[in-house]
């Protein structure tokens, strides 16, 4: 129930967490509602970067400069196989010089954020050698190029996200780009570390020394807005200092994972655990009741010209219950209004058991 340095951390569609503890040489399986994590994999060399896909198999870059992939069988991990790098340190296309995170997708391509080497790797199924799809052309600023970039992830459409730690900037690289395009700028000291896209297309960034995780939203084209998600730090200030242990606090975060349930995940370094903020809010009923609540909270709204707005309930997934319906919900706002209109009951039917809502 213990973790020593977390580098990283993957969520599959059960909720499952799996944990990359780095000085502990190990990938913790913390199941979801579990009290205690399992060890699932023992490792000689030193983790970095996870990826799980949806056969349970798990990809680890390694600090020994190569990624290796441990196939799930029979309920557990083989050995392991080198599936990209393992030629030694370095900037040839058959080598890796300190690969952190990650990101395999469903063609089995393996792509790699070659620190050291200011790039983006993509190494295709039983490939012996790499092709550059980011950067590769120096450390620099120039679109053409990364500074010392922090995590990546890829969208539905291939184009690549990157969190460009030195350059305090995330960049977007279309597939056979020959550079990237800025889609945010970060003020002051402020870097990412991480960066996770939701179905959505928002990104979440981890700001490591400012003790925070932040949101940007992506609204007609563009992102238009940022608000904290985990972490008490305002946007675009100094917030050195702010970290700590309660709930609402992260000291040093590493490494962001937004579920496919929208749920944010993060590997809250210095406080040696995993956050969970529920973004898609969940109805739990406790053993020995027969009832749950939901509460809609929000703010008074000064503009006069909207139209009446409606929230929509979902019911996507039950736990030891069986739901009694299938059909969306609806809850009106009205403009103008403090007043809330129920079109339907949504929670007829549910007995025991947890309901998430999306």
């Amino acid at each position: 129930n213990q973790f020593g340095t977390i580098t990283d951390l993957s969520v599959n569609n059960n909720g499952d967490v799996y944990i990359v503890d780095a000085s502990n040489n190990r990938i913790i399986l913390w199941k979801r509602f579990a009290d205690v994590g399992v060890e699932i994999i023992s490792l000689e060399g030193t983790p970095r970067g996870i990826f799980v896909d949806d056969e349970k198999n798990i990809y680890l870059s390694m600090a020994d400069y190569y990624v290796k992939k441990f196939t799930f069988s029979n309920n557990t991990y083989d050995e392991g196989l080198i599936v990209a790098g393992g030629n030694g340190q370095g900037s040839a296309l058959n080598q890796l010089d300190n690969a952190y995170d990650i990101f395999v997708d469903s063609s089995q391509n393996i792509y790699i954020e070659d620190h050291n080497n200011h790039r983006i790797v993509k190494w295709p199924l039983n490939a012996t050698e790499g092709l550059i799809v980011a950067g590769g052309n120096g450390q620099g600023s120039a679109l053409n190029q990364l500074n010392g970039g922090g995590g990546f992830d890829l969208d539905s459409s291939g184009n690549i996200y990157i969190s460009d730690w030195e350059n305090k900037r995330v960049v977007k690289w279309e597939p056979g780009a020959n550079e990237g395009i800025v889609v945010l700028e970060l003020t002051g000291n402020n870097r990412s570390i991480d960066i996770d896209i939701d179905i959505y297309g928002n990104i979440f960034l981890v700001h490591y020394y400012h003790h925070y995780v932040s949101k940007f939203s992506f609204l007609n084209g563009e992102y238009i807005s940022s608000s904290n998600v985990l972490g008490v730090c305002e946007p675009g200030t100094v917030c050195q200092d702010s970290g700590g242990n309660s709930q609402s606090q992260l000291y040093f975060p590493r490494s962001v994972f937004v579920d496919n349930k929208n749920n944010v995940f993060v590997a809250d370094q210095g406080n040696y655990r995993i956050q969970k903020l529920h973004l898609a809010p969940e109805i739990t009923i406790a053993a020995g009741s027969t009832t749950g609540t939901v509460t809609f909270t929000g703010i008074e709204d000064d503009l006069n010209d909207e139209d009446d707005e409606t929230i929509i309930i979902t019911p996507s997934e039950s736990i030891n219950t069986t739901n009694t319906f299938t059909d969306s919900k609806t809850v009106t706002l009205l403009n103008n209004s403090i007043t809330v209109t129920r079109k339907d009951d949504p929670f007829i039917g549910l007995s025991k058991g947890s309901v998430s809502w999306g």
